[in-house]
């Protein structure tokens, strides 16, 4: 992989996306609702990084790798979307206790947790 050069506007962008994504079910009540507003914060997040040059860079070297041994690289991905799945389940049923419990926005509260280990993720992988 490339060298890597610290970036708070990475580490920043990170932890607001993080913090909204998980603060949508206090914001909007609608599934429907929710799954668009989580996709768009998705999108903006996947088109901030594009851009970038270092993530381009490890995207291309990934998928070089992949090119040797693409059942890995699927079952990799597969492994990876529902382990990501499960723990969305986990964490919203988490929200939604801590919310019949009377806690206000507990959902908001879990994502400014997880948007602030999310930035300092990236502040410790990028030094």
């Amino acid at each position: 992989m490339t060298q890597k050069t610290f970036n708070w506007v990475d580490a920043v962008l990170a932890g607001t996306a993080v913090t909204a994504f998980y603060a949508v079910p206090d914001i909007f009540q609608s599934r429907k609702v929710r799954m668009l507003v989580k996709g768009a914060i998705t999108a903006a997040s996947i088109g901030a990084m594009v851009p970038n040059e270092e993530f381009r860079a490890d995207l291309a070297e990934v998928t070089a790798q992949g090119k040797d041994n693409p059942a890995l690289l699927a079952g990799g991905g597969a492994a990876l979307v529902a382990v990501a799945a499960a723990g969305e389940k986990i964490i919203y049923r988490c929200g939604e206790h801590r919310k019949a419990a009377g806690v206000r926005a507990p959902h908001t509260k879990i994502g400014l947790i997880l948007g602030l280990l999310s930035a300092i993720s990236i502040a410790v992988v990028d030094n």
